[in-house]
């Protein structure tokens, strides 16, 4: 950050006080209880304004006029309290400890001054009530933690990570076995990769609070083994909400001068503004693009294309096919050429929240709340990436890259939700809820490095436009038709989509030329970087270091790279050393590799489903919950690639060794070199290789109905119950041109598809004792079936040397027993220690795998024999009372995990085409793919009373834990620990301006992934880069 915006900074707090000495405070607690109350609300009824009491029972009141005022002090079920003609001085001014009595009049009405609060002590007494396992964090403790979508908010959970920012790690099992949910459904995802949800898409600003089930309820989904995360976003509040908040952030690592751009459409809030992007607009969605297509062309299909009749001979056929793949490359209306750029837009982030409740009487109120958010970033950061073979003498290194990675990400989020209540009591509720969020990132990355087959090194461009969207329509009705009946429906209808419009790859060989060198004797040498060629035979035999014949004096240029006794060179650059004279380039199309390519994905879910809940109280301490639910999700998914090649090899000859500074990179493939605009230009190639399997259809129905039970009195609570589920999934993996499903090249060449019905009984009880002091056990049986992803044998390459990804039909689901125990000691409304044990035993877990075949390593998915995974989680919250209520009042939450796990591989692994290999890991016996044996958070919270001036620092870290699971002879792959520690300050200013201050990452952390050397623990890494430190200013304005 510059100067400028730190003074600015430091301004606005200093201003701040300036302005804010006039300030009330005081602390509210109840008399029958002699504990604080949370929530309640203190009004000025002649200046109309007031706060509610946090979770100490505390309130502060800032910017208040001097002289002499009326306080209204009142809480639900608690008597009003009036206080007339309490004198405010300029400065701070403490009323004190208030008491208020408890209501004579059970259920007596109360104006509700002060706005709905989802804070600290609301969690916790929902977590302390809970039937489950609960854990959760608050919107209060979100904001206070500075995290800016979802993704980051719930690494301040106990015993849950997250990965790539968006894929949940609970008790160190992967996303894979954790469910997500949005308001209790599953929303449709727009990943071709998995089902889950991003959770980055989910700006915090939205978030009431985010829950998780680490044990298992029947009234859950059956899919459960880390845990289920509950996300629930705002609903319409108790009192006006108006509000404007808007900000700038930057980033350390963030370099202008290197940032580049690909040539992709521009950004809406939700979508692409240019639709001219779309494939359908260039290419024929009814026949392929090879090279020698035109031979199988139908009449009917060739005047659809041409629009007149085919030429009577194959010779015209292919001049009239020639023709038009030159003419379908140059349509497309951007180029390989990456832009850059000057200067970039500032980091901009807005949102805007409106909402209000109208009472209009003791049996009717209604309300709405909508919420709109965007961000704009552009980032930069520097990936050193290296694979590794494990050998007899250790790991060699086979491949390095340097990637450049620049990206501009927008996101977008609109919420609006309404709703009513009505009737005795205002027993009947419905709501209705739209939520519509988008994620848009134009991404270009140059890579500068080398593998088996480019010794020398190259360059490798690739340039990706990602655009997310999720749609999501919910109506809630809830119904209480007695004292002991209550039924509840709701109806669930999400769309997702995803769009890869035009990706680009294109790579460069390198040519090193050095400068004329010669000996002290005048004869030319020649250098291979090892050793030198005097007579042009082309045999380095002469080594570097060996002394000139008939010089002793002679000493080697490699010594110090430059002009020494014995040596001479022609300075061709005239900088007076000698070396590199320049590096030349040449089109990397060899060994099987394509350029100029061009890819298209787009696909989507539709997902509808339906819940039907009913409690059923039989008496004061026993309660029956029945309920149904229906889900139904349809899954398609379409890729296209293409490549460049010219109708004559005469045409490559002439980029053969070109200069970048002169022939750009990219500009190979601008318009004017196609075929039809010159001779032996370029034409468009479809890569049909994979083509049969580069699309897939899926259905996936879930059908379940439960019955729960739950007895309950002053000390014991138990709930058991059992849920049945029906599940049925039908995947097809065809050709995206031809619809023709994909068939085997393995005898006896049969259609690859997934067709499975599974119906399962999950049964779980959960049992906690204690009310201040509780003891809990849950046990249960659960499942977790195979995701579309994971079966479609569809296959994606995100770098150049990067295993692609595929997925294999044959998986099994898993069959998972889960056992938990766990103490909570609960201090006062805000206060909690916890600790917990967990064991959990797998039948067929699902694992990510490398798999060596004949020609290359792919990145699969395989079922293990079996696993165990067992654990520690502790949970901690403490006011920290020690330090004086007039310096100001602080907490620390702290939470951590230790875990074990050992999974049985088998020793056959197997691909999509139904080959197999045998796994010849030293050790088939390893940890569970996704698991730490620790993850730890700590949370430390202060306001400073008289400034108003709050801090909040957080830490998050873990110890290592395998990303990919190594088969054969490759190893495997750990994402390593990562320590973030991030800071924030806020500063409330006249009650209606906060301003906010957010440092992410102060320590500058890396992140790493690598092999482990299992005999001397060398970490070889094959994956670095530092996210830098950001830095993030903003200001809300209440109105």
């Amino acid at each position: 950050m510059g100067n400028y915006t730190i003074k600015f900074i430091l301004i606005i707090f200093i201003v701040g006080n300036v302005y804010a000495n006039s300030k009330l405070s005081g602390y509210l607690k109840g008399a029958d209880t002699n504990k604080p109350l949370v929530g309640a609300n203190v009004f000025i009824l002649d200046l109309g304004i007031g706060a509610a009491t946090d979770i100490d029972g505390y309130f502060e009141i800032l910017g208040v006029s001097e002289g002499y005022h009326t306080i209204q002090i009142s809480y639900i079920s608690y008597d009003t309290k009036i206080i007339k003609d309490f004198l405010v001085e300029d400065g701070d001014n403490f009323i004190g400890n208030i008491v208020l009595d408890i209501a004579a009049i059970e259920f007596q009405s109360v104006n509700v001054l002060g706005a709905k609060k989802s804070d600290e002590a609301s969690r916790i007494n929902e977590q302390k009530k809970s039937e489950a396992v609960l854990s959760s964090i608050s919107a209060n403790e979100i904001r206070r933690s500075g995290d800016s979508h979802a993704g980051e908010a719930l690494r301040r959970i106990t015993g849950v990570s997250v990965t790539n920012e968006k894929n949940v790690v609970v008790r160190g099992l992967g996303d894979r076995y954790t469910e997500t949910q949005v308001n209790g459904f599953n929303l449709a995802s727009p990943e071709p990769d998995k089902k889950v949800v991003p959770l980055n898409l989910f700006p915090t600003s939205l978030i009431e609070k985010i829950l998780v089930y680490k044990t298992y309820l029947v009234s859950l989904p059956g899919n459960f083994a880390g845990g289920n995360v509950s996300i629930e976003t705002k609903s319409y509040p108790d009192r006006k909400v108006f509000s404007f908040k808007f900000g700038g952030s930057e980033n350390s690592e963030f370099q202008s001068n290197k940032f580049q751009f690909g040539n992709q459409p521009e950004f809406g809030f939700f979508s692409l503004k240019d639709e001219g992007f779309k494939l359908s607009n260039i290419i024929p969605s009814n026949q392929t693009l090879g090279q020698y297509d035109y031979f199988n062309i139908d009449d009917e299909t060739w005047e659809s294309i041409f629009d007149e009749e085919a030429p009577s001979t194959s010779l015209e056929k292919g001049m009239y096919w020639n023709d038009y793949l030159g003419d379908r490359g140059s349509a497309f209306q951007s180029g390989f050429v990456p832009k850059t750029l000057s200067a970039v837009d500032p980091n901009l982030n807005i949102s805007f929240n409106l909402g209000n409740k109208f009472e209009l009487s003791e049996r009717f109120e209604f309300g709405f709340f909508t919420s709109f958010t965007t961000s704009n970033k552009f980032d930069f950061n520097i990936t050193e990436s290296a694979k590794f073979s494990a050998t007899d003498t250790g790991f060699q290194e086979s491949a390095f890259a340097t990637r450049n990675a620049s990206s501009h990400l927008r996101r977008s989020a609109l919420v609006f939700s309404t709703g009513l209540k009505a009737g005795v009591n205002k027993g009947f509720s419905l709501d209705w809820q739209t939520l519509i969020t988008g994620y848009m990132n134009n991404s270009f990355t140059m890579s500068d490095g080398y593998d088996s087959n480019v010794s020398d090194g190259g360059y490798f461009f690739d340039e990706v436009l990602t655009a997310k969207q999720i749609a999501s329509h919910r109506i809630s009705s809830k119904i209480k038709l007695n004292e002991s009946i209550i039924s509840k429906i709701q109806f669930n209808k999400s769309k997702s989509r995803l769009d890869k419009p035009d990706s680009k790859k294109h790579y460069y060989l390198r040519e090193i030329v050095y400068e004329d060198l010669v000996d002290c004797n005048s004869h030319p040498l020649d250098i291979n970087g090892s050793s030198y060629n005097r007579d042009d035979d082309g045999i380095y035999d002469i080594e570097i270091g060996s002394l000139c014949e008939g010089d002793d004096g002679w000493i080697s240029w490699m010594g110090n790279r430059v002009w020494d006794n014995g040596e001479d060179f022609t300075d061709s650059n005239q900088d007076g050393d000698w070396g590199v004279l320049n590096e030349l380039y040449t089109p990397y199309r060899f060994n099987g590799v394509n350029t100029g390519i061009r890819s298209f994905t787009s696909g989507g879910e539709d997902v509808l489903s339906i819940k039907f809940d009913n409690n059923f109280i039989i008496n004061g301490n026993f309660k029956i919950d029945l309920g149904f639910s229906y889900d139904s999700r349809e899954r398609d998914f379409v890729k296209r690639e293409f490549y460049l090649d010219a109708i004559e090899s005469e045409f490559w000859n002439a980029y053969e060794g070109f200069d970048a500074e002169e022939v750009p990179f990219g500009s190979i493939f601008d318009s004017g070199n196609y075929f039809g605009e010159v001779d032996n230009g370029l034409i468009l190639i479809e890569n049909t290789a994979g083509l049969a399997r580069n699309a897939y259809s899926a259905v996936n129905n879930n059908t379940a109905g439960y019955v729960m039970s739950k007895y309950t009195n002053n000390y014991i609570n138990i709930t058991a119950g059992i849920r049945l589920e029906k599940d049925s999934l039908y995947l097809s993996p065809y050709n995206p041109v031809s619809g023709n499903v994909f068939i085997s090249n393995i005898p006896p060449y049969d259609t690859v598809r997934v067709g499975r019905v599974e119906t399962d009984y999950m049964p779980s009880i959960n049992i906690s004792i204690g009310e201040l002091d509780k003891f809990r056990m849950g046990i249960s049986k659960t499942k977790a079936r195979p995701q579309f992803r994971e079966l479609a044998p569809f296959e994606f390459q995100e770098y150049y040397s990067e295993e692609p990804v595929v997925g294999y039909p044959g998986l099994k689901s898993t069959d998972i027993t889960n056992l938990d125990f766990r103490y909570e000691k609960y201090f006062s409304s805000s206060e909690i220690f916890s600790i917990a044990l967990f064991l959990k035993e797998f039948v067929n877990p699902i694992e990510v795998a490398y798999i060596p075949s004949n020609d290359r390593a792919y990145k699969t998915y395989q079922n293990a024999l079996d696993a165990t995974s067992y654990g520690l989680e502790v949970e901690f919250r403490k006011n920290l009372r020690f330090i004086p209520i007039t310096f100001g009042n602080a907490s620390i939450s702290l939470n951590g995990i230790y875990t074990e796990s050992s999974v049985k591989s088998s020793d056959r692994a197997y691909l999509f085409n139904g080959s197999e290999i045998a796994n010849n890991a030293a050790n088939l016996t390893r940890p569970m793919q996704g698991q730490s044996d620790f993850v730890f958070n700590a949370l430390i919270n202060f306001k400073h009373r008289w400034s108003g001036i709050a801090f909040n620092m957080s830490y998050n870290t873990f110890s290592k834990r395998v990303s990919v699971v190594g088969i054969g002879d490759l190893v495997d792959e750990y994402e390593l620990p990562y320590h973030l520690l991030n800071l924030q300050f806020k500063r409330k200013i006249f009650n209606q301006f906060e301003i906010n201050l957010k440092l992410k990452n102060i320590l500058n952390s890396n992140k790493t992934f690598g092999h482990i050397d299992s005999e001397s623990g060398e970490v070889h890494y094959t994956k670095m880069y530092n996210p830098g430190t950001s830095y993030s200013l903003s200001v809300k304005i209440n109105i």
